[in-house]
């Protein structure tokens, strides 16, 4: 068996479950568009003409790293289009498998957030098929209902589908209506909600116009510079969103009052992204109403943002967290106590437990279940690989290698991870019927070590994370044993799987290594077998 690990780094994301969709049956038309008058043309070839336009006189937008979430308006075209196209146009060219898209409701009251229905949303560029087991699993985490009446009429969503249409292909769509009227807990809530649908391929948009001045808006907080004082009142929102700052901008829009229309969305997802260091966001562009009238009396300003994972930040982040915990090993002669056998079986029973549910339901377990047998050493934090095989051949196998929550959580995540998210298995997901026949193994980690080079590697008990060039690879320790593999051997397979040259580990190269308590269930259904006897 080979096993090649796909790792879940200490920034990683949250699983995201994936199945085959229905057939589609029910599809959700535009509201408003009325054969070319209203929030964008009705006609395929007008609208994609306007589309492809406003992407071409953006230019080049640059930002650094990948994006994550990107914040585009959603007024009527002649209006907001210009801008929402600077919004999109670092995407093109990207590969995103699920766009999150949220916006806020404009027509209905109602707390924590609405998913839809259907089967697809449908513009006059085509339909759009809707992630029907993220939906899922949005509406089982009871942060999201589906409210007919709350999509009915709505445009916040809508209107940025054409703009993904273009630049965005094979993606599936998380649409969430996301009620005006939202408490901390249920904005802590629904961001909760949102991570358990994120992978490393989901986009998140969010749908905004910014301040609406003006009596017709009921909002004259000043009477003079209007221009100037409503770019200041939006830049100092802007501020705080590429700052990923959620308390800052939940402190500010308190403060001001800003009439942001998608300021609870917005806030979902400073919340789904907070603590990010590795994130970074900027304004890409920024105009209103008033600049195309000259009048803003009366005006709504438009705010395209696009926050960012740099890789040479998420690196850094890496490098921090590995060092802190190389810190910690050196400091502390004893290494983390090893689990008893007792230990060892619930993590086994829940990692199983959650197999079954995440294939059969695509659904967590309920921690609850087990929380009088939880011990002290399985609600502190730890590292660990889930490893799932089917009479020894791989079928996933994913982890963290650094701590990052407590142990029990960890089992629980990764194992999600492991049977659905594994992007080796894409294609070929583990079955309901194939659940007899897994195996599944645990590897609870020590803290990773930096060394001073190759040479002070021991194969059989070290497991090594390589590093060179912006690139890393990780084994476990049991790989190499399992391969029958020497050192070179495992280095060169190492190097390969990182995108290095083979022989990239003999110079220039950042080693780290760690040990692991190796379990699995064969191991005590042997024993048990053993005892029978």
């Amino acid at each position: 068996m080979r096993r090649v690990i796909a790792v879940v780094l200490a920034v990683g994301f949250i699983m995201g479950f994936a199945g085959a969709a229905p057939a589609q049956s029910k599809v959700r038309e535009c509201f408003g568009i009325r054969g070319g008058a209203g929030w964008f043309p009705g006609d395929r070839k007008e609208l994609q003409a306007a589309v492809d336009k406003y992407l071409a006189d953006a230019g080049d937008v640059k930002v650094e790293g990948k994006p994550v979430a990107v914040i585009a308006p959603h007024a009527g075209y002649r209006w907001s289009g210009p801008t929402a196209a600077y919004a999109f146009k670092p995407l093109v060219g990207l590969k995103y498998s699920r766009v999150v898209l949220m916006g806020p409701s404009h027509y209905e009251a109602f707390t924590g957030g609405s998913v839809s229905d259907a089967d697809a949303y449908a513009t006059p560029l085509g339909q759009v098929e809707l992630d029907k087991p993220a939906v899922k699993v949005l509406l089982a985490t009871g942060a999201c209902r589906s409210l007919p009446q709350a999509d009915d009429r709505e445009h916040s969503l809508q209107n940025e589908l054409p703009f993904l249409q273009t630049v965005l292909k094979d993606w599936k769509l998380v649409p969430i209506v996301v009620g005006a009227f939202q408490k901390d807990t249920d904005i802590e809530k629904l961001a909760d909600a949102v991570k358990s649908v994120l992978t490393p391929d989901t986009l998140i948009v969010v749908s905004s116009d910014f301040t609406h001045y003006g009596p017709r808006f009921d909002f004259t907080p000043f009477t003079t510079d209007l221009k100037e004082n409503i770019r200041k009142l939006d830049q100092g929102a802007a501020d705080r969103i590429c700052a990923v700052d959620y308390k800052g901008f939940r402190d500010y829009m308190a403060k001001t009052e800003a009439t942001i229309c998608g300021r609870q969305p917005i806030a979902v997802l400073l919340k789904v992204l907070d603590g990010r260091k590795d994130i970074r966001g900027k304004l890409v562009r920024y105009a209103s109403s008033g600049d195309q009238t000259g009048d803003y009396g009366d005006s709504v300003s438009y705010a395209s943002i696009v926050l960012s994972r740099a890789a040479g930040e998420s690196r850094a982040v890496l490098k921090v967290e590995l060092a802190a915990a190389s810190e910690g090993a050196e400091k502390d002669e004893k290494l983390p106590e090893k689990l008893t056998e007792p230990e060892q079986k619930l993590l086994l029973t829940m990692a199983r437990a959650q197999l079954e549910k995440a294939i059969k339901e695509r659904q967590m377990v309920d921690p609850q279940e087990y929380a009088g047998d939880l011990t002290r050493k399985l609600h502190a934090a730890g590292a660990v690989f889930v490893t799932l095989t089917n009479h020894g051949e791989l079928r996933g196998c994913i982890g963290d290698i650094v701590a990052q929550q407590p142990l029990y959580q960890s089992v629980l995540k990764n194992t999600v991870h492991a049977a659905l998210n594994d992007p080796r298995f894409a294609r070929n997901r583990i079955t309901e019927k194939e659940l007899p026949d897994i195996h599944v193994e645990i590897s609870y980690l020590t803290p990773m070590k930096l060394i001073a080079g190759y040479t002070e590697i021991v194969v059989g008990k070290h497991g090594v994370l390589l590093e060179k060039a912006g690139r890393r690879a990780v084994f476990l320790p049991q790989v190499a044993t399992e391969q029958k593999w020497d050192r070179d051997t495992m280095l060169r397979q190492l190097s390969l799987k990182a995108g290095l040259p083979p022989d990239a580990w003999k110079q220039g190269c950042t080693f780290h290594v760690f040990e692991a308590q190796v379990f699995g269930e064969n191991e005590f259904a042997g024993k048990k077998a053993e005892e029978k006897k």
